[in-house]
C-alpha cells in the first residue's frame, strides 16, 4: 500500500466525485433556501382553489405588484410549491444525497470492523489539517510506541509496513461512524415521503360536520365522516371506509383523529340549528336557504361560524322570509347557553310576524304553520391522506439517531505516514 495520489481518469469517477462534492450540495441547499424564502414572502395559490377561479386569483394577486406582477406570474412565483422548478430541485437534492449515502455506507462498512489504512490514506488527502515532525529512533520502535500510546488512550489502531514506510490509521468511537449514513438515509427518506405526498396524497379542508350527518370524502370514494353528538357536545368521529367497515374515534387533546394514513384535524366549531316546517295537517313545507345551492329542502341546517352571525331562509309557499341570529349566550335574557333570535317577515308587511328569542330546541307557530328548531354544534375539519407518513417518521428517527451519535459519540480519525530516515523517523500526521 502506498500513499501517493493517483489521478482519476475514468469520466464516471469524475462525474461521481463532482456529484458528491460539498460545493454541489451547498449550491442545491442555497437554491432550496432561496426558493423557500421566496414562497414564504410571496402569496401562493391555495391548493383547494377551483380551476375556474385560478386565473382570476392569479390576476388579482399579480395586480398588487404593479408592473412586476406579470413577470412574477410568468416565472411561476405565485405557485412555487407545485412548480417543476421546486420538484426538480428536490429531485436533484435527493439524487445527490443518495450518492452521498452510498459513499457514507461504503466508508462505514470499511471502517466499522477495524480501521482501514487504505481508506484513511485516501480520505486524508482531503483533510485540511496536516503537520510533519521528526522523531529520534528507527521506524519499527517508533511505530510500536505510537500504537501503544493510542490504544492506551482508547483509540482503535491499524498499521501497515511497506519497506521504509509505515502507515497507521486510528479511529475513536466506532458508533459515531454510523452518524453520517443515518443522517443521509433520514434525509433521503424525508424527500421520498414528500414525493409520495405530492403524487398520491390529498387534502380536503373546510369540511363542515353536523351531528349524525355523513359527509363524503371526494378523494376517497365510498368513505365518509360522521360526527357523533352527546349531551356535552361533539364527542367522537365515525370514519366509514366502506359499506360495512366503520370505526369510531375520540378526538385527541390536539383535536386530531388518526386512522391508518388518514388524519382528520379539527379546525373549528360553532353553533348549528336544524329547522323544519310543517303545515297545520302535519305536511312538511319546503324551505330554501339563501346560502345553499339546493332550490328547496324539507330540512335546513344553519351553520353559524362566528358569534352573532345571521342566516336567512325562505318559506316560498307562504311568502315568508326568516332571519336567525346566533348568540353564544344571553345572560341578560336568561340564556346561559346558546340562544337564537328568530324573526319572520312576510312580503308586503313591515312588522315581523315573529320576533322571539329561543334557546335552540323550540316549536314556534307562525300563522297556521309550525316551525321546529333543534339546536346543536358543528365542527369544521381538515382531512388529509399522507402515504409518505411512515417514511417521514422513519426518516426523522434516523436523523435524530444520527445527530445523537454525532454529539454523544463523535468519531475521531487521523492518519500517520511514517518514513524511515537515518537515525530518525519522519512522521506526517493528517
Amino acid at each position: 500500500m502506498t500513499a501517493q495520489n493517483t489521478s482519476v481518469r475514468n469520466p464516471i469517477d469524475r462525474l461521481w466525485l463532482a456529484a458528491t462534492s460539498d460545493r454541489l450540495l451547498v449550491a442545491l441547499l442555497a437554491l432550496l433556501a432561496l426558493t423557500t424564502v421566496t414562497g414564504l414572502l410571496l402569496p401562493q395559490k391555495p391548493a383547494s382553489l377551483a380551476p375556474s377561479t385560478t386565473a382570476r386569483w392569479l390576476a388579482e394577486t399579480a395586480s398588487r405588484y404593479g408592473g412586476m406582477g406579470s413577470l412574477l406570474q410568468e416565472l411561476g412565483l405565485f405557485d412555487l410549491w407545485r412548480s417543476p422548478w421546486l420538484w426538480g430541485l428536490l429531485g436533484s437534492l435527493a439524487f445527490v444525497l443518495l450518492l452521498r449515502l452510498a459513499n457514507a455506507a461504503n466508508d462505514s462498512a470499511g471502517r466499522l470492523p477495524q480501521p482501514d489504512t487504505s481508506l484513511a490514506a485516501a480520505a486524508a488527502r482531503r483533510w485540511p489539517l496536516k503537520t510533519t515532525l521528526k522523531i529520534k529512533g528507527s521506524l519499527d520502535p517508533t511505530l510500536h510506541e505510537l500504537e501503544d500510546d493510542l490504544r492506551n488512550e482508547g483509540w482503535r489502531v491499524a498499521a501497515n509496513v511497506a519497506g521504509a514506510d509505515a502507515y497507521l490509521a486510528a479511529e475513536r468511537n466506532a458508533w459515531g461512524i454510523l452518524a453520517a449514513p443515518l443522517i443521509y438515509a433520514g434525509l433521503v427518506a424525508g424527500l421520498a415521503a414528500l414525493w409520495l405526498w405530492q403524487v398520491f396524497g390529498w387534502q380536503e379542508a373546510g369540511l363542515v360536520l353536523l351531528p349524525d350527518r355523513p359527509v363524503a370524502l371526494q378523494h376517497a370514494p365510498g368513505a365518509n365522516l360522521t360526527l357523533v353528538d352527546s349531551e356535552s357536545g361533539p364527542a367522537a368521529l365515525v370514519i366509514q371506509a366502506g359499506a360495512a367497515l366503520s370505526t369510531t374515534h375520540a378526538f385527541s387533546a390536539g383535536g386530531a383523529v388518526q386512522q391508518g394514513l388518514l388524519r382528520v384535524q379539527r379546525t373549528g366549531e360553532g353553533q348549528a340549528l336544524t329547522v323544519r316546517a310543517a303545515a297545520l295537517d302535519g305536511a312538511p313545507l319546503q324551505m330554501r336557504s339563501l346560502e345553499s345551492q339546493e332550490p328547496v329542502e324539507s330540512s335546513l341546517t344553519l351553520v353559524f361560524d362566528q358569534p352573532r352571525a345571521e342566516q336567512t331562509f325562505l318559506l316560498p309557499a307562504r311568502q315568508l322570509a326568516f332571519s336567525v341570529v346566533a348568540f353564544p349566550s344571553l345572560p341578560e335574557r336568561g340564556f346561559s347557553g346558546p340562544a337564537y333570535l328568530v324573526q319572520a317577515l312576510q312580503v308586503g308587511r313591515r312588522e315581523p310576524l315573529l320576533n322571539e328569542f329561543v334557546a335552540g330546541d323550540a316549536d314556534l307557530t307562525v300563522g297556521e304553520d309550525e316551525i321546529r328548531l333543534q339546536g346543536g354544534q358543528f365542527v369544521t375539519v381538515r382531512a388529509s391522506y399522507n402515504p409518505g407518513a411512515p417514511l417521514l417518521i422513519l426518516g426523522g428517527l434516523a436523523i435524530a439517531a444520527g445527530l445523537l451519535l454525532a454529539v454523544w459519540r463523535p468519531t475521531g480519525r487521523f492518519f500517520l505516514h511514517l518514513h524511515s530516515q537515518p537515525d530518525e523517523t519522519q512522521v506526517t500526521a493528517s
